[in-house]
Formats: C-alpha cells, structure tokens, sequence
C-alpha cells in the first residue's frame, strides 16, 4: 500500500528577483494541506504573494531525486563562420565522466526547447556531450571553454 503525504511550501520572490524558500509542512491529507494554506495566507510576507503557495504530494519510502547533484555552468564556445574571434555563451551540464553537455545559448531555461539562434553556425549541437576547458580570458580571468565533442 503507497502512503503519500503532502507538503507545503512557500516561494516569496524578492524585489532583487531572488527567491526564499519556506518549507512550511508535512500534511497527511491534501485537505490538511490546504487548510494550512488558507490559515498562512493571511499572514504578514505570505498575504502579500498568496500565489507562492506550492502543495505538491509526496509519495512515502521513495527516491524523489535520482539523478545527483546537478551543476550548470556558463561556457563559451566559437562561432563558425565569422570573421575573427566571436564567442557565444552556453550553458553546459556537468556529467559524472568529467564531460559537459550543451543545454543550449545563455541563459538557457530547461524545457524551453532552446535553439541555436538564427544566423549563428556552432561547432557543437545542442545536446552534444563536449569537452570543456578552463582557459584565459579577455578580461584576464579564466572562463571555461568548449573545445570539441567528448
């Protein structure tokens, strides 16, 4: 028999465009859930973005994560095609085997169905697991850089 809970949480957005997290509740029913929501709502930070609340059910004895720790990070890769060095901004996914994959153009959204914008020749598709290194950059630093398929 599958025993699910319900939990609550709260995102209020900042007005710098950053989120905090309320982990409010663990429900047994999504009666209890929703009561809870309906006696926060009316409280100071919680009144003000009523459309925060987020009551999600949650099966019990269950892996709700299987797939790591996830890290994304901005690389830059060359266009083909251009006269000179031009460099476009991708968002890459670190992999176990040390490789990276192209999720597509910076800032890249997941599930939006990026696209290589248009007019633009990339060495690499989108989806490719590529090999990145960490390299000068313009400005001094170091960036990380796209520098072929894995």
């Amino acid at each position: 028999m599958r025993l699910t809970v319900w939990i609550v949480q709260h995102v209020h957005v900042q007005d710098d465009e950053s989120e905090d997290v309320k982990f409010i509740g663990v429900y047994s029913s999504r009666a209890h859930a929703d009561a809870a929501v309906a006696r926060l709502s009316t409280q100071a930070g919680f009144r003000s973005q009523p459309q925060g609340f987020f009551v999600d059910p949650y099966e019990v004895d269950r892996d709700h994560w299987g797939d790591g720790y996830v890290t994304v990070e901005t690389a830059y890769l060359r266009l083909l095609g251009v006269e000179g060095e031009v460099w476009r901004a991708v968002c890459v996914r670190d992999l176990e085997d040390g490789s990276c994959r192209v999720d597509g153009p910076y800032p890249e959204v997941e599930g939006t169905g990026a696209q290589i914008p248009a007019g633009e020749r990339w060495p690499v598709a989108i989806g490719d697991v590529v090999r990145c290194e960490w390299r000068p950059s313009p400005d001094g630093g170091r960036r990380l850089v796209v520098v072929g398929r894995a």
